[in-house]
């Protein structure tokens, strides 16, 4: 099924290229939900610790098979660039990483949906159970637009730089 999804999702691509001035910004999937959504899918998905295993090599699987995707789509697509976003790297970075952005929790959201929000949002990777906090995205957005380590093969000034000269 994926192989299926994956050659539709190539065929939009191609459709969306042949549009004046398109730039296409692909995300790869992230690592598995935060421990409070997981707690929902772990009926389903047996696991122990912090990440069901069998959930993120799906992932992992998926990431890889799109990067591959992508790769043969510039070779047949004279022009085009795509930069390409590994957010379950990012994740796992951020999370062993997490004192240098000075954020303490790694595994509980800021907010249960209940009551207001916790007072240092600026503190948690997650805001709910399904999203990132708005310190997670500043620091995905500015990495992936000024550093090449999230966005790859160049970051978005870059890109926005190599589309001009076409």
């Amino acid at each position: 099924m994926k192989g299926v999804r994956l050659g539709i999702f190539g065929v939009l691509i191609v459709a969306l290229f042949a549009a004046p001035g398109a730039i296409i910004f692909v995300l790869m999937q992230r690592s598995s939900p935060s421990v409070k959504m997981l707690k929902a899918i772990s009926k389903a998905t047996p696991h122990e610790g912090d990440c069901a295993e069998s959930i993120n090599q799906a992932l992992l699987s998926h990431n890889k098979e799109l990067f591959m995707k992508l790769s043969k789509l510039q070779s047949q697509l004279h022009g085009s660039f795509f930069v390409h976003t590994d957010t379950f790297k990012f994740f796992q970075e951020l999370k062993e990483n997490k004192e240098k952005f000075g954020i303490t929790d790694t595994q509980n959201a800021c907010w249960e949906g209940r009551h207001d929000p916790c007072p240092e949002r600026d503190r948690y990777i997650y805001f709910d159970s399904a999203h990132p906090s708005q310190v997670t995205t500043s620091i995905f957005a500015t990495g992936c637009l000024n550093e090449s380590s999230i966005c790859t093969p160049m970051n978005m000034m870059q890109l926005v730089s190599a589309g001009g000269d076409q």
